[in-house]
């Protein structure tokens, strides 16, 4: 008998940061002996010409002595993603 897998809704965050459009994409998944199982994508693109500066699909994020939920995991990525527009607007 198959097992059922409980989801939640995917949570999504759009925002322009110095010029780029950054999107942010959390899913959570049933969670194993790890903890909760966060996948989190990150996508980030110069407004003016489309270029992908950045883009990744869901990657499972792992806790660090935190639990992990998908609002954490956003603001992390967040983080990230206005760390990775700052290099590349400071070169």
């Amino acid at each position: 008998m198959a097992r059922a897998i409980r989801l939640r809704p995917a949570m999504l965050e759009r925002f322009t940061y110095r010029g780029y459009d950054v999107e942010i994409e959390a899913i959570e998944r049933e969670g194993d002996a790890l903890g909760p199982r966060v996948l989190v994508g990150m996508s980030i693109v110069r407004v003016r010409d489309g270029e992908v500066l950045f883009r990744e699909s869901p990657i499972r994020v792992l806790p660090a002595g935190v639990t992990i939920t998908s609002e954490l995991a956003i603001e992390y990525r967040r983080d990230e993603a206005r760390r990775r527009v700052d290099d590349a607007t400071a070169r």
